[in-house]
């Protein structure tokens, strides 16, 4: 995750937290909860039967829903790049991973997270009311931002990252909720492994995945 609950407490944000600029992002529910990369083209041939285990390199596609097989679909990953991930880093939900632990290509999977494993359950603390100034970018208010349901990259006076959502526009502030879009949300995922790979020890120093010339591009 790109931040904690600790990050987030009103005492922090209430006068000092900021927009970043120009880091506007569109949000991704899944690939922002992740912090997943597309799957880089012509990456090191795969051990077909490695297990996933820590430090490994796993792509593989999915599919999550709310609550249980038959929930509204949120999104999956089939048709498109598959996510991929280095296992055991803290990268995904930890739930998620220990599912995900000894499957090998080829291989299927269904299970469900309950909302106290995945991303909790909704903090009231974490909505706050922040000063209008705070959403002046180059002199000017962003009101392209101001858009209820709106998700904007934020960070606290220690330069920790945050994602908050517009939750109401008022005259001189604007509510922002810095929950996790899917706080109090069960998940549940189905999916099938791609492939496992061992780490390159240039990925493991470096704590992600790395494209197909062994340079990540920050």
């Amino acid at each position: 995750m790109w931040w904690s609950q600790a990050q987030i407490k009103k005492p922090h944000l209430s006068t000092q937290a900021r927009i970043l600029h120009p880091f506007f992002l569109s949000f991704n529910p899944v690939r922002y909860a992740f912090g997943s990369q597309p799957a880089p083209n012509g990456t090191a041939s795969t051990t077909l039967f490695m297990q996933i285990a820590k430090h490994t390199v796993v792509s593989l596609h999915y599919r999550l829903q709310e609550d249980n097989a038959q929930g509204e679909l949120v999104e999956e990953t089939f048709g498109n790049e598959p996510l991929v991930f280095l296992y055991g880093v803290g990268q995904m939900i930890p739930e998620f991973e220990r599912q995900l632990e000894g499957k090998q290509s080829g291989d299927e999977f269904a299970f469900g997270i309950i909302a106290a494993e995945a991303y909790g359950e909704a903090d009231p603390e974490a909505i706050v009311e922040l000063p209008m100034a705070t959403f002046m970018v180059d002199g000017r208010l962003a009101t392209e931002l101001l858009q209820v349901g709106r998700t904007i990259p934020m960070a606290d006076q220690n330069g920790h990252q945050l994602m908050g959502t517009v939750a109401e526009v008022r005259q001189e502030s604007v509510v922002i909720d810095f929950n996790h879009p899917m706080a109090g949300q069960d998940l549940f995922f189905t999916g099938i492994i791609e492939s496992v790979r061992a780490a390159s020890p240039d990925e493991l120093d470096h704590g992600h995945v790395h494209g197909p010339d062994g340079h990540h591009h920050h």
